[in-house]
């Protein structure tokens, strides 16, 4: 198994399952989720839901650079190099920790966390453009 190739649906997994606390939230606004227009109801969410709402959004963000770093590292061969796996689980574990930071509404660890993720990106960039090179 390639791991860090496996780490890519793991990454828009932790992205996807965000939408529990979005939908639970939007089910208590007045009038319940509504599904003909649920991006106007999540406009009036709050709270736990809110935080759920940004951290779903950031995922996605995220999600981008990290599966083109990744097809990248596959493209040159190097999506099993140790270097590039252990960046693709520390990318992971780090979008996990920052979902986990935001939900718990923990903003100063939330943004360092995401710098993790961020720079793990990077990294992984990096590796397969220098084997590339």
């Amino acid at each position: 198994m390639n791991i860090a190739v496996a780490c890519v649906p793991a990454s828009l997994f932790i992205v996807y399952m965000l939408r529990i606390p979005m939908m639970r939230g939007q089910a208590g606004l007045p009038g319940g989720y509504d599904n003909r227009v649920p991006r106007v109801a999540q406009q009036q969410l709050t709270g736990l839901a809110l935080r759920a709402k940004g951290a779903h959004e950031n995922g996605f963000e995220a999600f981008m650079a990290f599966s083109a770093a990744i097809c990248l590292a596959q493209g040159v061969g190097m999506s099993t190099a140790p270097p590039v796996v252990g960046l693709a689980v520390l990318h992971v574990v780090a979008r996990a920790a920052y979902v986990a930071a935001y939900l718990g509404n923990f903003p100063t660890p939330r943004s360092l966390i995401w710098g993790v993720g961020f720079v793990s990106t990077l990294a992984i960039f990096a590796v397969a453009l220098a084997h590339a090179a």
